[in-house]
């Protein structure tokens, strides 16, 4: 996956006289296996982060600011089908359209309680 990014950065003949070998298959598929281990790291707190955010909208104890919570539903929605997560991109990704559709509070609130009520139901990876 990151093997042509990986030898094009070591690559000695774009660097004029770097003497830097190429990367064996094994270092660079442990490089692959950090990389992709940190970036579900990653994945994981921003979704429990989004999470968070969305029960204190629910219980009030945060202000509910719409445009916020659908910027990040939006990237919660792009990257979780990447990590596995595939209901949960699409249950979020239909959220974030309802909040942009809809300005009504109450129907936005009912939305979140929805959507919140489905989350417990999605498998966690």
């Amino acid at each position: 996956m990151f093997d042509h990014y990986v030898h094009k950065s070591f690559d000695a003949s774009s660097c004029g006289n770097d003497p830097t070998p190429p990367l064996s298959p094994s270092r660079l598929e442990a490089i692959e296996r950090k990389v992709l281990e940190s970036l579900k790291a990653d994945y994981r707190v921003h979704r429990a982060n989004t999470f968070r955010t969305v029960d204190r909208v629910l219980n009030r104890s945060q202000a509910a600011n719409w445009t916020d919570l659908a910027t990040e539903l939006h990237k919660l929605g792009g990257t979780a089908a990447h990590f596995g997560d595939e209901l949960l991109g699409e249950l979020s990704l239909d959220m974030e359209a309802t909040i942009r559709r809809s300005r009504d509070e109450t129907r936005r609130f009912a939305a979140l309680g929805e959507f919140r009520k489905q989350l417990d139901r999605t498998p966690r990876i």
